[in-house]
């Protein structure tokens, strides 16, 4: 997101670091998103961040007629499907 930068000088712009996003999620949602970031370590931003990835490289896949395949412990390959 390019946003207007006044020590630059009227009308010029440059590109933000990091935004700030509010999101709503149900008391369930979020309680599994609390209980990831704390099983991992992490931040609920971190979480977030790392569930974009999964998106995107999930996206670029599926774009590119690609599957995204899960291996089990027993060895047996499942499919991710989603809607």
């Amino acid at each position: 997101m390019a946003v207007e930068d006044r020590t630059l000088g009227k009308g010029a712009r440059k590109e933000r670091s990091s935004h700030r996003v509010n999101v709503n999620f149900s008391g369930d949602a979020y309680k599994v998103l609390t209980d990831i970031a704390e099983r991992k370590g992490q931040t609920v931003s971190g979480v977030l961040r790392d569930a974009l990835a999964l998106e995107k490289l999930y996206d670029e896949t599926i774009l590119q007629n690609g599957r995204i395949l899960v291996e089990r412990e027993d060895g047996s390959l499942r499919e991710v499907i989603r809607p």
